[in-house]
């Protein structure tokens, strides 16, 4: 599973807080709410 279908499936009936993109210090990272209301803060580097 890609890490952009495993967000997916987090915001599957949960809350998009901050998409997945890159970031100005060359990493990539978003923030989801599940639905169960975990806020996850989702990052990789490249």
């Amino acid at each position: 599973m890609t890490l952009e279908a495993w967000f997916a499936a987090l915001a599957d009936g949960g809350e998009v807080l901050e998409p997945l993109a890159a970031r100005a210090w060359d990493d990539h990272d978003g923030q989801v709410r599940d639905r169960f209301g975990v806020h996850c803060l989702i990052g990789y580097q490249g």
